[in-house]
């Protein structure tokens, strides 16, 4: 799951505060909704016309991740 802020920083660069949550189960026998992991994400939206280039920093226990990505606007 994803919860996402965007704000306007400056003309086409944005920002976004969030919260990424999820987890994994060996079998569909093991399912249970307890001790989700979850973790907060911060970054910036540069958007085109056509698409967005996305970098965002997850903030997690066991370590931090830098992602950067782009595709098209929805």
């Amino acid at each position: 799951m994803n919860a996402e802020l965007r704000f306007p920083i400056f003309r086409r660069l944005g920002g976004v505060v969030g919260l990424d949550a999820g987890k994994v189960w060996p079998s569909l026998g093991g399912l249970d909704f307890r001790r989700w992991a979850a973790n907060p994400v911060i970054g910036l939206r540069f958007t085109m016309s056509t698409f967005v280039v996305r970098m965002d920093i997850g903030l997690g226990r066991e370590t931090t991740g830098f992602y950067f990505n782009f595709g098209h606007l929805f």
